[in-house]
Order: structure tokens, then sequence, then C-alpha cells
């Protein structure tokens, strides 16, 4: 019953950052010409297939990197342990992603909201992965690009 609560409260939080980043976005941000949207809408599935298919290597390599440049460094020392982190959070993030992204592409063909709820909670993961990592380029100007077209497509995804 606990965890049920707790499950609750934080899908309530996800809803509220849903709607403070939809009321940003999706409503106060210049609307994107609904010509773009279009286009973005019926691209998107294939662009995320190919961009999925293009990061497996990086991936793998980051295992492969990840692996040998951590057997080499000592424990406790210096840049070792934040190389470590920094793989760890990388991983971590690509595996969730890459799950995620399989889960939300037969959705995004079909514009199912489930589709666009799951690249939704990819913006945040992406996020939250590029807060734990101090990228905050990556985290002010990738998660600002990705909610703007996000919340402008919004309306195009049903059911």
């Amino acid at each position: 019953m606990k965890e049920s609560n707790q499950n609750n409260e934080w899908m309530k939080y996800v809803e509220q950052i849903e709607t403070s980043l939809e009321e940003i976005f999706g409503k106060k941000a210049p609307e994107m010409p609904k010509k773009a949207k279009e286009v973005i809408v019926e691209i998107s599935p294939y662009l995320v297939v190919l961009m999925l298919l293009l990061s497996l290597p990086g991936i793998l390599a980051l295992f492969g990197i990840g692996t040998y440049m951590t057997s080499w460094m000592h424990m406790g020392y210096g840049f070792g342990n934040i190389f470590r982190f920094n793989v760890l959070i990388n991983l971590v993030v690509s595996g969730v992603v890459v799950v995620m992204t399989l889960m939300a592409v037969p959705g995004m063909f079909k514009k199912e909201k489930r589709a666009w709820k799951l690249m939704f909670w990819l913006s945040l993961v992406s996020a939250v992965g590029a807060l734990l990592r101090l990228d905050l380029g990556s985290l002010i100007i990738g998660s600002a690009l990705s909610w703007y077209v996000l919340f402008q497509i919004k309306s195009y995804y049903k059911n």
C-alpha cells in the first residue's frame, strides 16, 4: 500500500512537471509552423530508428572503453572515480533510453499518446543524466529543444 502511494505521488509530480513544461513550451513559446509540425510527426519515427541504430556502436564502445579504463584506474584516486561515475551514468541512461525508445517506436508510427508520453519520459531521463554528469549544456539546451519540439507536436498524438 505504501509503495502504491509513493508511485501515485511520483506520477503526480511528473504530471505537474509536464503541465508546467506544456505551459512554457506549448503555449508561451512561439508556435512552430503547422507544416513543420506535420513533417516532424511523419519523419520522427524513422529518424528515431536511424538514431537508435547509429547509437548502438557508441554504446557498445562505451561498455568496452569503460571496462578497459576502469580496470587500470586505482580506486579512490582523483579522476578515476569521476570517470567511473560518468561511465556508469552514461551506461545507465543509455540503457534506459534504448529500452524506452524501442517501446515508443511502434506507437510513434501509429501516433499514439502513449508513444508521446514515453518520449517525454525519455527527455526527463536524459535531463537527469545530464544533471548527474554536470553537463549543463546538454541539460539546458538539449532539454529545452526536446521539450519545445515535444510540446509543439503533442496534439498530433491521440489515444
